[in-house]
């Protein structure tokens, strides 16, 4: 039964859903739908079941996570032939569009009160605000209901924990919590100062143009890059940190470090002076972690990670340090010999610093993903129950 908090706010506590994760690619689809399972389970008293087809991977992002196991309310199921996925469920949320299988799709049939809910990739083009929300009959019947995460009012939002500002405002006040972390990394302070700078892209990085454009700039900070995952990873600083260290005439430290659960590369955002991110689990972290960052979009073909690109750079406005920051973008995404626009960026910080915290700070006042999530289940079921009673009037 869906209630309301002292807040307001709608909830969903006692409901059982379902959360469907096929693994297509890199680790972003395990790492949404991890964060957004966990929150729906801790923070709405939902029964939450993950279904996931490659469990390994959501191995490495939460360890002790394996079929069968429960972390943090979420119950972990692999996703085979006989998942019991729908069966008793309230909501059914497929992640990315991944297929609902045909026993899946009876099940909820054979329920009327069940939702199925397609949860869409994350974007800043304005027509997602047009479609968020629509619901489509499949041919079997079956209403599926379209939600796309966004970042305009009118969107489902992004995914947000109630506590994470807090917890990260705690670590960036404290001058000794950074240094600690990357100590433990086994990253040592430098002697002089240096930006520290977490990587997580696509193959191949353009780090040897950055390391030119150190050499050649003596006014540019020097630089610690933080390289999360290991060689085999997609994702992975491809580049020899020797070659770097000589070509930036050691003003370009590269330090490959281990794969991070979640909780651990949150901290790490925080702790650095410029995020490069990647795909949308990390692009979203690094927004909350209020710091500069550089976003590399999924290359698409047709142009469409660049209309993506282009979308999501207007959310910082049209200001000097926006532009340059912009500019800086669409070096990383289309990387050329000449690195100037990413060295502009690096000569000013803290201006980008002040206009990611502006969105930043934007963002944290509208509602967070999960919440809409379970506002919206509450909206269509009420509608539901609506249109029922009227049917039974009309027919007496």
């Amino acid at each position: 039964m869906t209630r309301h908090d002292e807040a307001g706010t709608t909830c969903a506590a006692g409901e059982r859903w379902d959360v469907l994760c096929e693994v297509v690619d890199n680790l972003g689809d395990a790492a949404v739908l991890w964060r957004l399972s966990r929150q729906l389970a801790r923070e709405h008293g939902i029964a939450v079941r993950l279904f996931i087809d490659q469990p390994a991977v959501l191995a490495r992002l939460v360890p002790g996570a394996r079929p069968a196991s429960r972390i943090d309310g979420v119950a972990i199921e692999a996703m085979d032939a006989r998942a019991p996925l729908g069966e008793g469920c309230d909501v059914l949320i497929s992640g990315f569009l991944a297929r609902v299988p045909a026993p899946a799709r009876a099940r909820l049939r054979r329920n009327p009160a069940a939702l199925l809910v397609q949860l869409e990739h994350l974007s800043a083009e304005a027509w997602i605000d047009g479609f968020h929300g629509l619901p489509s009959p499949g041919a079997d019947g079956l209403v599926e209901h379209y939600f796309y995460p966004g970042f305009s009012p009118a969107s489902g939002g992004l995914l947000r924990e109630r506590d994470l500002l807090a917890r990260r405002d705690t670590f960036q006040r404290d001058p000794t919590a950074g240094p600690r972390l990357l100590q433990a990394l086994g990253i040592p302070a430098r002697g002089v100062p240096a930006r520290v700078v977490s990587l997580l892209s696509y193959p191949q990085p353009p780090l040897e143009a950055l390391a030119r454009a150190l050499a050649d700039d003596a006014a540019l900070p020097m630089l610690d890059i933080v390289a999360p995952g290991s060689p085999d990873m997609p994702g992975a600083a491809g580049a020899d940190a020797d070659s770097l260290l000589a070509l930036s005439r050691q003003r370009l430290q590269l330090h490959r470090v281990p794969f991070l659960p979640q909780i651990d590369y949150d901290a790490l955002l925080w702790a650095c002076d410029l995020n490069i991110v990647r795909g949308e689990d990390s692009w979203v972290r690094a927004l909350w972690a209020a710091r500069p960052l550089l976003w590399q979009a999924y290359p698409q073909t047709g142009g469409a990670d660049r209309i993506k690109l282009e979308a999501f750079l207007s959310r910082f406005g049209d200001s000097a340090e926006a532009m340059r920051l912009a500019d800086a973008h669409h070096w990383w995404n289309a990387p050329q010999t000449d690195a100037r626009p990413l060295a502009r960026l690096l000569h000013d910080l803290d201006g980008a610093r002040r206009c990611t915290a502006r969105l930043t700070a934007e963002l944290a006042a509208a509602p967070d993903l999960a919440s809409q999530l379970v506002a919206f289940a509450a909206a269509r079921r009420q509608g539901r129950s609506a249109n029922q009673d009227r049917e039974q009037n009309r027919d007496r």
